[in-house]
């Protein structure tokens, strides 16, 4: 087994249906990602994908390799970015694979900070539900540790022409402004900030940076000054719901929920997630707990794929009667 940073890495394999696949996956020559096989993974590790160019710049290839987190220092002992996306269907993963286009070329700032990118449909064995549940469980510690890339979708040219060109300002004059509009709220309607997994990753993440098609790239504080100029003016309900979450990008770790009651501050979270899209339903509630606001609540829920959909519900109704705060909260808004 080959080794890379000291540790086992498993080689991607070039298509799903032979039994000789090959090392290298060219991003040209196949529709889809690359196949991996999963070695076991400690408690405390993490696989990340490394990227590495071959012989022509336009022919990357792909192994995985793992790290593991460092208690005495609080991070991974290697540094990483970690990739926000919306997930496309599972035996057709457009998205994922669009996205890895415009994130591995050589020219592209972004991998070339780490060259080693965490991707949770690839890092995490799906079908291995006990380490599904674990990774998961330490998501937020994951995207705490990383520099996110908000993958936000392919770009509409047309739309954006103008748009590329001063989206690095942060002093919006009003005619620039309203020549953006139409590209910002095209931002703000995308389906990826209504994935139930967004908060979470967004909140936690120590830098964000918004990447949309291979030629858009800006920071979160870009895109939060401009969302906070254009909420002043109209803004959709969902629209709404899109900046307040590049907002929270904005304020990282410092994103605060209004109100000092435990039971208050669960209920909106609750709302928020409750609607949320996701392809596991019961990824609704996990990712919840992965939310800063619900884990300063120390409930004792984890995640766990093991548990039937109706389940976990019983179970975090449960967790809820347990927690001192929640239940103290009940009790006083009941006037008992």
């Amino acid at each position: 087994m080959q080794r890379t940073l000291g540790i086992d890495g498993a080689r991607t394999c070039g298509g799903p249906t032979s039994e000789q696949l090959q090392a290298e996956a060219t991003i040209t020559k196949h529709p889809t990602p690359p196949v991996f096989k999963y070695e076991a993974l400690e408690p405390d590790a993490i696989r990340l994908l490394k990227w590495c160019t071959g012989s022509k710049a336009v022919d990357p290839h792909f192994e995985l390799v793992t790290s593991r987190y460092l208690p005495h220092t609080q991070k991974y002992d290697v540094p990483y970015n970690a990739l926000s996306y919306c997930w496309g269907h599972a035996t057709h993963p457009k998205n994922l694979w669009s996205a890895l286009q415009s994130i591995v070329y050589p020219e592209k700032l972004e991998m070339r900070r780490s060259g080693l990118l965490w991707i949770d449909a690839i890092c995490i064995n799906q079908q291995d539900i006990e380490e599904r549940s674990s990774q998961v469980q330490q998501m937020w510690r994951i995207f705490n540790n990383a520099t996110v890339i908000a993958w936000l979708g392919d770009s509409n040219e047309q739309v954006y022409a103008s748009y590329f060109q001063c989206i690095s300002q942060c002093d919006w004059p009003p005619k620039l402004r309203t020549s953006m509009e139409p590209a910002m709220k095209d931002i703000l309607a995308r389906q990826y900030f209504s994935r139930a997994w967004i908060a979470p990753e967004l909140t936690q993440a120590s830098r964000v940076d918004f990447l949309c098609g291979n030629r858009a790239h800006w920071s979160h504080e870009a895109l939060s000054s401009l969302a906070d100029q254009l909420a002043k003016e109209s803004l959709g309900t969902n629209e709404v719901r899109s900046a307040n979450l590049i907002r929270s990008a904005a304020l990282g770790n410092r994103f605060e929920e209004e109100g000092n009651d435990a039971g208050s501050i669960f209920n909106r979270v609750f709302e928020a997630f409750y609607e949320a899209g996701c392809t596991d339903r019961r990824d609704r509630i996990f990712a919840m707990l992965q939310d800063p606001r619900i884990r300063r609540l120390s409930l004792s829920l984890k995640p766990d794929y093991s548990l039937s959909e109706n389940d976990l519900w019983l179970a975090l109704g449960q967790a809820c009667g347990e927690d001192d705060a929640i239940r103290e909260d009940a009790i006083k808004g009941t006037g008992c």
